[in-house]
């Protein structure tokens, strides 16, 4: 309503989806909720290059971004390389990434449920 004459800068970073050992109440995942807020970007995290990319890119938003994490995925460790140690590796919002390519198939997933697409 504001014909882009104003901004809103502020990004808002949480678990999302299922735990361990958690009640039902607790394991929900809220992202497709979230998705349909007009003007929130939302992003899902799964490794370190979404972790340090994504949230960057969100700080540099001059739009609201939620940054969902899987509580799950807290304790895996991936491997950093030095692109994403780069002080300027940015991982892009609204673009998805390509792990691997392949002519057969496409799978398509997001947060923890990337791992055993891989």
């Amino acid at each position: 309503m504001s014909a882009g004459d104003s901004y809103c800068p502020i990004v808002f970073r949480g678990s999302n989806g299922p735990s361990i050992a958690v009640a039902a109440q607790h394991s929900h995942c809220y992202a497709s909720i979230y998705g349909t807020i007009p003007g929130l970007k939302v992003v899902s995290v799964w490794d370190c290059d979404d972790a340090r990319g994504l949230l960057k890119s969100a700080t540099r938003d001059n739009n609201p971004v939620l940054v969902l994490e899987s509580e799950r995925m807290y304790g895996v460790e991936f491997e950093c390389s030095d692109e994403v140690m780069d002080p300027e590796y940015l991982v892009p919002i609204g673009k998805a990434r390509t792990h691997m390519e392949g002519s057969d198939v496409t799978l398509l997933s997001y947060a923890a449920a990337m791992t055993p697409t891989l």
